[in-house]
């Protein structure tokens, strides 16, 4: 039996989990200048720098808010009316 591949962004601590991450949504990767990776999803393009430690918490946030706009990180909002 195989291991399950990590898809949940919040967990990701490094480079190479983001990189797993978006391939198994269903993104692409292309190598960019230097140390950076662009990003492909259903609804445009990201760049994200490669790091060879762990990622800070607010990086991370901004990665995952940048592959929120390109379409690769679904959003669910509940609207309660009372």
């Amino acid at each position: 039996m195989s291991k399950s591949k990590k898809v949940d962004f919040e967990s990701c601590r490094y480079d190479y989990e983001f990189e797993r991450a978006i391939l198994a949504r269903g993104g692409e990767l292309e190598n960019g200048k230097g140390s950076h990776i662009k990003v492909h999803g259903p609804l445009g393009m990201a760049v994200i720098a490669r790091r060879t430690h762990e990622i800070p918490k607010q990086i991370r946030a901004k990665i995952v808010k940048s592959l929120i706009a390109i379409g690769l990180v679904f959003v669910a909002v509940v609207w309660i009316g009372l």
